[in-house]
């Protein structure tokens, strides 16, 4: 008897330590693997928008940004930016700020809205009124666009936007076309 109890204890020492040896584990496996596969998304990112016009109208910029990705599918995010634009051959800089808010709708496809406050001359006024003062002039874009991946944290995007204000004096003409870059980290 003392045989078969030693024999059952032995065995029951067996069976519970494979038991939860087993289960630490696959708790321990299983909260790797979980750690790996849910690790949360980069949220944080910059880049900069970067815009070329060459003609009788001539404007250069460039519009360095940070954001944050509030969700997995909404990014909001601002920053300053600089034109240089010249309009028969008369030059003036431009400065402003700008922030926006980008919804995921599918795939790779998103909507955007923007407003920008914009420090310019009037380029009229330059050719007319070369002492003009500066004005300052509100803008919110509306519009969408289309990102592509480079590598697992680069993104290029390119966006059509559409000027909704009528404020009497619009920077741009509708599209604006927005080309640019973010790098999440």
């Amino acid at each position: 008897m003392r045989n078969l109890l030693t024999k059952l204890a032995f065995c029951l020492i067996i069976i519970l330590t494979s038991t939860f040896s087993g289960r630490l584990l696959a708790q321990e496996g299983g909260s790797r693997y979980a750690r790996e596969s849910e690790r949360p998304p980069k949220k944080v990112f910059w880049g900069a928008n970067l815009g070329l016009l060459i003609g009788t109208y001539t404007n250069i910029g460039i519009g360095p940004y940070v954001g944050y990705g509030i969700t997995p599918t909404t990014d909001i995010g601002g920053g300053p930016f600089f034109q240089y634009a010249a309009y028969r051959r008369k030059g003036y800089a431009s400065y402003g700020a700008r922030a926006f808010v980008r919804q995921k709708v599918i795939s790779n496809f998103f909507a955007q809205a923007e407003y920008e406050f914009l420090n310019t001359e009037d380029p009229e006024a330059i050719v007319l009124e070369p002492d003009t003062e500066r004005i300052d002039v509100n803008s919110l874009l509306l519009g969408a666009g289309y990102y592509g991946s480079i590598g697992r944290r680069t993104r290029m995007h390119l966006a059509l936007l559409f000027n909704v204000l009528d404020n009497g004096f619009k920077p741009y003409r509708d599209p604006v076309i927005r080309i640019g870059f973010s790098r999440y980290f």
